[in-house]
C-alpha cells in the first residue's frame, strides 16, 4: 500500500494573501510581485532638446496591489553622470524612497508602495546628467 502525502485535487495556491504590510518598502522580487509585473506606463526622459536621456515605467502587480518605478538610462554611470533615480508617489501623498543608479549602471528600482483602489500611483523618473548642479532631466508618468 502506497502512503500519499497530499489530498488529491488540493492545490496550493499560486500566490499567498497580500496586504499593505506585506508590500509597503519591499523590493518586488522579495514578496514574489514580479511573478505578474506588468509596464502600466512608459514615458520617456527628455533633455531641454528633446533628445531622449531615458525611460521612467511605472510597473504594477495584480496579485500584490502594488506599484513601484523602474528608471534607465541612455548610458551607463560614469563618474556620477547621468544617473538615473526615481521615486513612485501616491494619490495620498505617500511615496517611496529614491532609487539611485550606481557606477557602471543604467537602470534602478524602487520599493513598492500598496496601490489598491481608491488609491492611484504614478512613477517619477529623473536623469542627472552631471551630478552636481540643479540641472536635471525629469518625467512623470500617469497617474494609475
Amino acid at each position: 500500500m502506497l502512503a500519499v502525502g497530499t489530498a488529491v485535487g488540493a492545490a496550493a495556491p499560486a500566490f499567498a494573501a497580500i496586504g499593505p504590510g506585506d508590500v509597503n518598502g519591499k523590493h518586488p522580487r522579495d514578496v514574489g510581485c514580479r511573478a505578474d509585473q506588468q509596464v502600466i506606463y512608459h514615458t520617456i526622459i527628455r533633455d531641454g532638446s528633446g533628445n531622449a536621456r531615458g525611460y521612467v515605467d511605472l510597473m504594477y502587480s495584480v496579485h500584490c496591489h502594488a506599484a513601484w518605478a523602474h528608471v534607465h538610462g541612455v548610458k551607463p554611470v560614469a563618474n556620477q553622470t547621468y544617473v538615473p533615480q526615481g521615486y513612485v508617489a501616491r494619490s495620498d501623498g505617500k511615496h517611496s524612497p529614491t532609487c539611485y543608479t550606481p557606477e557602471g549602471g543604467q537602470d534602478c528600482y524602487t520599493t513598492m508602495l500598496w496601490d489598491k483602489d481608491p488609491l492611484k500611483a504614478r512613477a517619477r523618473g529623473i536623469i542627472d546628467p552631471n551630478g552636481a548642479t540643479n540641472t536635471v532631466y525629469a518625467a512623470w508618468t500617469p497617474w494609475y
